[in-house]
Parts: structure tokens; sequence; C-alpha cells
């Protein structure tokens, strides 16, 4: 239904997207994330007719609104900061947007959409009376009140806590699948993302560096970049020594090495999950279990293990350093200190283009 072409903006001399195809499907719920300045906020605006982009073109089926300006579009938005009138009651504030409608008209179909949201009981609240989660739950109510075509979200959860924030983005895409209203949110919160999109776009330098479903960006990351983005990822400097083999310090690995060929510097990546604890004095591996920190349901594992080399590391710069996750349960019997065998699966190894300031020192 929605459909981006090469869209183009520039700041200056600053080139905040370049270049930018996208297309959102009826019924979707598609989702901009990435680290901050990488132009997904800009994207929205675009999309939004807050901003005007230097190239492109931003069609909703087929029909070029590009110049329309955010009035004329009618898309429902949802802001980080919840916009709410301090002076309006939860009611009136939903009320807003429904001007053009007969007054009873109006007035049911905001309680209406109170209700969808839980708030019927507090519409006659003001802003200032209600918790942060349930402003940004009538903030909701409000983009949904005129029935628009697309509903934007820009960082709708980043303001509420841990607990909240929870509750909220699954109310929100149980909400946006009873009304089949394709989505399109910014956040930077990975989590968020994996949880509660059907397509997850990241952006990286305002190009897209991969797109797709939660599932495939986890296990199937196109790049290092996306890799170490979405989710955890430890690292480690490797070469491969032959098919099917890459040398990580002075140990050898099983991995699928098809796509480099012998002699290649490469970066291999490996989930915290996947790793695997095993006993035995005799393993090839071995780590001493430096810290253990607990998480409830999971707890992190962080390990040394020299046999990996000085370029293994969490993401935190930690040389021969490796964080595992396992579930609280089985972590009952480690402690700090103890040495353990290790065991990395080669299906859950993934090997990328070593940067370039490891292929310089080579």
């Amino acid at each position: 239904m929605l459909h981006l072409r090469q869209i183009t903006k520039r700041f200056g001399l600053q080139s905040v997207l370049q270049g930018i195809d996208l297309d959102l499907a009826q019924g979707e719920f598609v989702s901009l994330l990435g680290p901050s300045g990488c132009g997904k906020t800009t994207l929205l605006r675009v999309v939004c007719g807050i901003e005007t982009p230097e190239a492109g073109q931003v069609l909703m089926h087929g029909l070029d609104i590009t110049a329309w300006p955010a009035s004329q579009r009618r898309f429902g938005v949802v802001f980080q900061s919840y916009a709410l009138f301090p002076n309006m009651t939860a009611r009136e504030n939903v009320r807003y947007g429904l001007n053009e409608r007969p007054r009873r008209e109006a007035a049911a179909r905001a309680d209406e959409m109170l209700a969808l949201v839980g708030l019927l009981e507090q519409a006659g609240k003001f802003p200032a009376q209600l918790s942060g989660g349930q402003q940004q739950r009538v903030a909701l109510a409000r983009a949904l009140a005129p029935g628009p075509k697309l509903l934007l979200l820009d960082e709708p959860l980043s303001a509420l806590d841990a607990q909240v924030r929870q509750e909220l983005r699954t109310e929100i895409r149980a909400l946006q699948q009873r009304l089949g209203i394709t989505t399109l949110m910014v956040t930077h919160d990975q989590d968020e993302a994996l949880a509660m999109s059907d397509r997850v776009v990241l952006l990286a330098k305002g190009q897209i560096a991969q797109q797709g479903a939660p599932r495939q960006l986890y296990e199937q990351p196109a790049s290092a970049l996306v890799a170490g983005f979405v989710g955890r990822m430890n690292w480690m400097d490797g070469q491969v020594v032959a098919e099917g083999r890459v040398r990580v310090g002075t140990t050898l690995l099983d991995c699928d090495s098809r796509v480099y060929k012998t002699g290649s510097l490469v970066r291999v990546g490996i989930r915290p999950e996947a790793i695997r604890l095993i006993d035995g004095e005799g393993a090839m591996i071995r780590a001493r279990i430096e810290t253990l920190q607990f998480h409830g349901a999971v707890t992190q594992v962080l390990l040394r293990c020299e046999a990996l080399g000085a370029g293994a590391g969490t993401g935190a710069g930690v040389g021969g350093a490796l964080m595992l996750e396992i579930p609280s349960g089985e972590a009952a019997g480690l402690s700090e200190g103890e040495m353990r065998g290790l065991r990395l699966p080669a299906q859950a190894l993934q090997l990328f283009d070593a940067p370039l300031s490891m292929r310089r020192a080579a």
C-alpha cells in the first residue's frame, strides 16, 4: 500500500537518507531499527509529510503523495512525548481529531477508542492525572480515532519504564493485528523491534543494511554490522585454513566457510546462547569462569579463554573473553574461577569479512 522510491534527504552538506526503497504491504507491521543518527526518524517524518525529500517519491496505493502536507495525508501518528493537550481530558484529547464529525458521533467514537485501549473509566481525567502508560494509550486512541490508513509510531515506548514498556508493546501489537492497520514504527530498541514486527528494516548511515522477518535478521545477518546490532554476539578474529576449517587463536574450529577462500581473514561470530559448557579435563577448548551475572530466568557467564586468542571479545573490548547465556537453573552448579570445557557448534559459527584494520595489520 505504501511505496518509498529512492528517498534522499540532506540537511546542509550532511546526507541523512541515501536512495531508500521500501514497500509496506496492507496490514503489515514494519519497524525501522538502527542506532542514533542512522536516518530512521527522518524517514518517518518524510512518510508523515513533515519533511520533504530532495529526491524520490512517496506513493500510497500508486498515488504520488510526496508533495502532500501532513494534514492532507491524514496518517495516525504517536510520538514518544505523547503530545497530549494538558488542559483537555482524555476524552477531549481523543475527540480533538474528530472535529469534522457531528458532536454526538465524535463523542461516541472517542469513547469507543478509549474503551479499545482500556481507558474508558479514565475518560474524564486530565493527562497529569494519568500514568505514562495511560497517557500513551490515550495518544494511541487519538491517533486511531479518525480511522487512518497508516499508523506511524515514533519511539512510542522509550519514555516508559521496563515493565510498562513490555505490557504496552504486547497491547499495541495485539491492537494492530485486530484492526489490521498498516504500521510503521521507529525504534532503537532491538527487543522491541523483534517482538512486535512482521518485518524489521535495519538502517545504517542513511541506507538499508538489511530487512526481513525478525528471525531472519537474527539467524541470518547479512553483515557483521547487522549481527552486532540485532542481538548480542561474541566476536573472534580468525583465518580460513581449509574448506570448513578456521583458525581462531591456537584453535581449529569447524564451520561453514564456503564463501571464503583459504587464507582469508575473517570475523567469526557466535551468539551467547549457542556456546555449550562441557565437563572433562580433555576438552579441546577450556575457559575460566570470570563472572556470573543473574538476570532472572537467564544467567550470563563471562568466560576467559586463552586458546581463542586476544582477538576474541564480547563486544566490550575484552580480549580473550566470551559471554555465555544459559538458563539460571543450569547455572546453579557453576562457580567463579573454575575451569570448564567449551563447545562451539559448527552450525552456530557465522563468518563475516574481517574489518579493514585487521586486514591492514596482516
